[in-house]
């Protein structure tokens, strides 16, 4: 009996989680960007407070990986999220953006910050702000983001080429790197734009 209950306690937890209907969900899903798809535009703050959007990045492959600082599995991927922007440092054509979403903190740029600067990381961090509700999914929801970590790689064309969900534990740096390394060599591959 007591099994049952945690049975259905988690459940209760995930539904409750979710916060949004399962039919709202389907029809957000269908309007999500997919692979193939032209990559939503954004304007989303930078860790100075400085404006940036998808059109600073125009004719460049980008990688973005959608983050929090709460997320155990998207903090263990950024020392293989570290190799890979480093084999690409050199590559003025390869950009990389660490979107942070989902934050429950009201102080959360402060927790941005702090965790950068503690592990050292030089990433270009993209804050999505609140809006007068209080919610940061909106980025989520354009780029069909439904779990984190999650990276999208975006051709030079705007086109959304990869997305990989998720960190494996046991998956070293350099395996990260070579995953996102073939993710973005898939998108420098000239294919055409879906219609």
């Amino acid at each position: 009996m007591k099994a049952f209950y945690i049975n259905i306690t988690c459940w209760l937890m995930c539904i409750l989680s979710l916060g949004v209907p399962a039919k709202a969900q389907e029809t957000t899903a269908i309007k999500s960007a997919v692979i193939g798809d032209i990559a939503p535009d954004f304007t989303l703050k930078n860790m100075d407070g400085d404006a940036v959007t998808m059109a600073d990045y125009k004719g460049k492959i980008i990688v973005l990986d959608f983050w929090a600082t709460w997320c155990g599995p998207c903090k263990a991927s950024f020392p293989g999220m570290l190799v890979a922007k480093d084999r690409f440092k050199a590559d003025p054509n390869v950009v990389f953006l660490f979107i942070d979403v989902s934050e429950r903190s009201i102080n959360y740029l402060g927790m941005i910050k702090s965790f950068l600067n503690q592990n050292s990381y030089r990433f270009t961090v993209l804050a999505h702000g609140r809006d007068q509700f209080g919610n940061q999914n909106r980025i989520m929801k354009d780029y069909g983001i439904t779990g984190i970590p999650t990276k999208v790689v975006i051709d030079k064309a705007g086109t959304i080429r990869a997305r990989h969900v998720g960190f494996n534990p046991n998956t070293t740096p350099e395996e990260l790197a070579d995953e996102v390394e073939r993710m973005i060599k898939k998108a420098s591959k000239e294919q055409p734009v879906k219609a």
